[in-house]
């Protein structure tokens, strides 16, 4: 698959995300790029679990309904409900690379379903497993492609987070909105807030959730018609996220699971960034705009601090260590003795730190760390 394929597919994701219409037409394409045979994809809102979409692609009507009543089956064929819930979801889950065949051919599912319509072998994309959406795509690979190999895989790992983010918005919007005319009244409508901007990060666009929310001054605000936050290094970081949407949709940086902040012990959002500026549905969303920003009040825990804020400031493998020992509350020269280098030293990767964060005191380092950092990841940021 080439550099432009995969752009166009990647632009067919977020053209989803505000269009569910279109996930059927791009998960054949998908599937078509990437060697499977068939997918399944679902989309359930908590806590009451309303469907929000299923489709399925690259089967019959009549597979599709003797599918139905192996669907415990399947689900069982990845594990317990604990391994379900703990198994990490930044990466695909492949069956031939999880378990064996014994015990692949032990599940109902796979022997009376998969394995006489020539599928061998299976792969799940997670969506969403949290309390603000849960969701998965599976897929079957036929024996005419034989089983998933390292560059399928790596295909269908570049689409992931893609994937994950444009199901989300689609979670938030919770609409189709195939006129687009009535986008703006679908905006309005929604609880959370969204704000579209332009590259400079001037609004164009937010609804009545997000001028309240940036009334309180909490995470975001709006001064003079601009996007700006309290919270130190965040307007900086959205900014370099704008950034990269305008120069490609496929490099956006970050998983697909959303920039998480935390305003306070109890208290933390999740931003999710939708390009605007490409695409047949999306670039007539709103004009001018580069991208929409939605503000979820669930907390996710996904994102580690080093991990997010690498690839948003592009901080290099030095800067990163040094960023990990004074967010950890160590001073200058306790940074140098643990990384056997000199204060001085320390001190030039601080000087880089606060140019490519937009912070400019060691306090405001700790408490952007604290703050783009999910509660779960406190006090764990990984050294490299």
């Amino acid at each position: 698959m080439d550099r432009q394929r995969f752009s166009e597919l990647v632009g067919a994701i977020y053209d989803c995300a505000v269009n569910p219409g279109k996930w059927h037409d791009t998960f054949e394409a998908i599937c078509a790029e990437t060697g499977m045979h068939n997918s399944n994809f679902s989309l359930h809102l908590p806590p009451r679990g309303d469907l929000l979409i299923s489709i399925s692609t690259g089967m019959s009507e009549a597979d599709q309904i003797t599918q139905k009543p192996y669907e415990h089956d399947l689900v069982s064929l990845w594990g317990d409900f604990q391994m379900i819930l703990t198994r990490p979801i930044d990466k695909p889950w492949v069956a031939s690379r999880l378990f064996t065949q014994d015990y692949l051919s032990s599940n109902r599912f796979v022997r009376e379903w998969a394995h006489p319509r020539g599928i061998i072998d299976c792969v799940t994309v997670i969506v969403g497993r949290d309390p603000g959406l849960v969701g998965a795509i599976g897929m079957g690979r036929h024996q005419d492609k034989g089983l998933m190999d390292d560059a399928s895989i790596a295909q269908i790992q570049m689409f992931l987070p893609h994937l994950q983010r444009a199901a989300r918005i689609t979670g938030l919007l919770e609409a189709n909105v195939d006129a687009m005319r009535n986008f703006e009244a679908v905006i309005e409508a929604i609880v959370s807030p969204v704000i579209m901007v332009r590259d400079d990060l001037s609004v164009v666009l937010s609804n009545r959730a997000a001028d309240e929310f940036a009334a309180t001054g909490e995470l975001i605000t709006m001064a003079e018609g601009r996007i700006t936050s309290p919270v130190p290094g965040l307007q900086r970081a959205i900014k370099r996220l704008i950034d990269r949407i305008g120069t490609s949709e496929t490099a956006i940086p970050g998983n697909g699971m959303g920039l998480p902040v935390r305003t306070g012990p109890d208290r933390a959002h999740t931003l999710h960034v939708l390009p605007l500026a490409q695409g047949a549905t999306r670039a007539r969303l709103a004009t001018g705009a580069i991208a929409a920003i939605f503000v979820s009040s669930t907390a996710l825990s996904q994102n580690l601090t080093v991990d997010l804020l690498t690839p948003l400031f592009d901080l290099t493998p030095a800067e990163i260590r040094v960023f990990s020992m004074i967010s950890a509350g160590h001073t200058t020269k306790e940074a140098a003795a643990a990384l056997g280098i000199a204060p001085s030293t320390v001190r030039t990767h601080l000087l880089r730190l606060f140019e490519k964060t937009g912070v400019n005191r060691q306090a405001d380092l700790i408490r952007m760390a604290y703050s783009l950092a999910s509660p779960a990841s406190t006090g764990d940021m990984r050294l490299p």
